[in-house]
């Protein structure tokens, strides 16, 4: 859904990636959308003013990676993934992605 309605849209996976690939995708994207876990921490990469949507745990409400994100000047969101990994809303989720 979202590659249909995004034409910029990148779905990938970062392990097995080299740190500069990791490193240039999070310093090249606006809008980055992620499953709550480690990859988040590339964050420090992203220029200010960017945006990162984290989909996790309602309950994860506050994130070691919000505040990093907060502390960074990138927005940040939480997208509720309703305690169903990895079930979230996609119609929400683009709501989200378009807002940035």
């Amino acid at each position: 859904m979202l590659e249909k309605s995004l034409p910029s849209f990148i779905s990938l996976k970062l392990e097995g990636k080299k740190l500069f690939d990791q490193y240039w995708l999070f310093q090249n994207a606006e809008v980055v959308v992620a499953q709550h876990g480690a990859a988040l921490s590339n964050i420090l990469f992203m220029r200010e003013g960017t945006r990162v949507i984290e989909i996790g745990p309602q309950r994860m409400f506050k994130t070691y990676f919000s505040e990093l994100a907060k502390t960074l000047g990138i927005e940040y969101s939480l997208m509720d993934q309703h305690d169903r990994f990895p079930v979230v809303n996609p119609d929400e989720l683009l709501r989200l992605i378009k807002t940035a």
